[in-house]
């Protein structure tokens, strides 16, 4: 149990690092874009490079915010007919939502290193990295999705406190 409880603490950490990466992301996507905005009007000329630079950002800023939702219990969920369940319902409802979570991410990690083989060339003229690099994050946020779920299946065979959908409201 007590490396149920490290590793938990690890994923947090590592939550609130991918948190504060695509905030980071978010603030110089609007600076650059901002900084772009404030060109065109004095010079009548723009940073070309903005808008390639911003769409690989906003890329990334969602890929690793996939992580952040997923352990912030923010994902899309059936929350409202699963509350109708009652206690057995729910506790079902989440271990499908386990099985059936861990079935997605793991087809999209096998699938990964044939999506990534496709993905050839410079994401733009402006931006020279390899276009694969822009999947890079979403395969990592999907590989500690499925890390984070089989923590908290192996937590609730030893605790017996089975999630809801909700991280902050176990069921006992």
């Amino acid at each position: 149990m007590r490396i149920i409880k490290l590793l938990t603490r690890i994923f947090g950490w590592i939550e609130h690092v991918f948190l504060v990466v695509a905030s980071s992301l978010l603030v110089a996507m609007l600076a650059g874009n901002a900084a772009n905005i404030a060109l065109r009007n004095v010079t009548g000329g723009s940073l070309s490079f903005v808008f390639p630079w911003t769409t690989v950002l906003f890329v990334w800023m969602n890929f690793l915010a996939f992580f952040v939702i997923y352990r912030r219990g923010n994902d899309i969920s059936v929350k409202f007919f699963v509350e109708r369940l009652g206690p057995r319902g729910q506790i079902f409802a989440w271990l499908v939502y386990q099985i059936v979570s861990i079935f997605v991410v793991s087809v999209i990690l096998l699938e990964g290193p044939g999506i990534l083989a496709l993905q050839v060339g410079h994401v733009s003229e402006f931006v020279e990295i390899e276009r694969y690099w822009l999947s890079v994050p979403f395969f990592l946020s999907c590989a500690l999705v499925l890390l984070d779920i089989i923590i908290n299946i192996l937590r609730a065979i030893l605790t017996r406190e089975f999630g809801t959908f909700s991280k902050a409201e176990p069921l006992t």
